[in-house]
């Protein structure tokens, strides 16, 4: 059975440790003083400064229905490799490369503690706890220096209206780039690679980090923001458009008052990303993504 026992709490790193070495921590309070005090923590990942107390056997329950989790044989491979990749990153000190993403936000290596040492669940899902914490930070980030993340509104026809609600526009365009940007790059951190020449080879050529890369870019897509990018520049804003194909960015030179050469260029990168990763069915990226994870 993939368990350690111990007497003390350990810390989240030396919990994914062990995760990552195919083990689960239990932890059984022994002596008097431990057996007569609830112990309390402090939840750094939730707003308000919110405490959460366990009396010894509490505890020792909540390890063990995680270690049930953990040894579950239809997870357990997927989640063994997940927590390995995030160990491999940045030389065992994945702390410093997810702080690097968002240098200001003091609360995303919080959140993703609790990833490391407290879910035990199946693979997809543990990827859209990253992934959604990464996106609360930007969104923490960009609301901090004042840069719209959300959604905009379409529906003014006036000219001044327009101009703002362009402007509005290339904001979230440029949040939703440099967002893709950071998320290709954690990404790869994870053992997966980009297709650098997918538009010259068939989908059916890619490896299975490849295959992965691309299911994840097809997680972001599914992701609320890029849902809602995509409609938009399916319904037509900014362009004409067909169903199989979003169209030419540059046309939004034309459509859009503020629309600059870099704006352009993020237009590209994001219709490039739905090329890549549209398409795929939740199950399929679901499917590719716990695969990849098992075979590390």
């Amino acid at each position: 059975m993939p368990v350690i026992l111990m007497t003390e709490i350990p810390t989240p790193m030396e919990v994914l440790r062990m995760q990552a070495d195919g083990n689960r921590v239990v932890t059984m309070f022994t002596s008097v003083e431990q057996l007569s005090t609830c112990h309390v923590a402090k939840l750094q990942y939730m707003a308000g400064d919110q405490l959460h107390s366990r009396d010894p056997f509490e505890f020792l329950v909540h390890d063990i229905k995680h270690m049930y989790h953990f040894k579950d044989q239809a997870t357990y491979d997927e989640q063994v490799g997940f927590f390995r990749a995030i160990l491999s990153i940045n030389a065992g000190k994945p702390k410093r490369f997810f702080c690097g993403l968002f240098p200001t936000d003091e609360m995303l290596w919080y959140e993703l503690e609790y990833l490391i040492s407290d879910m035990n669940c199946y693979l997809p899902h543990l990827m859209k706890y990253l992934l959604a914490k990464l996106l609360s930070a930007a969104e923490r980030v960009a609301a901090a220096g004042g840069v719209s993340s959300g959604d905009v509104c379409l529906s003014s026809n006036t000219k001044n209206a327009k101009v703002q609600q362009d402007s509005a526009h290339t904001d979230n365009v440029t949040f939703l780039h440099s967002f893709a940007i950071k998320w290709g790059s954690v990404l790869s951190a994870l053992g997966m690679e980009e297709k650098t020449d997918s538009t010259s080879g068939p989908k059916e050529s890619m490896c299975l980090a490849q295959e992965a890369y691309r299911a994840g870019i097809s997680l972001l897509l599914n992701s609320y923001h890029y849902k809602e990018y995509i409609k938009r520049r399916r319904d037509g804003y900014c362009f004409e458009s067909t169903d199989a194909v979003l169209g030419s960015a540059s046309d939004v030179i034309d459509n859009c008052e503020c629309v600059d050469d870099g704006a352009v260029e993020c237009y590209i990168y994001l219709d490039n990303l739905v090329h890549l990763g549209g398409g795929m069915t939740p199950q399929e990226e679901g499917e590719t993504l716990r695969h990849f994870f098992r075979s590390l």
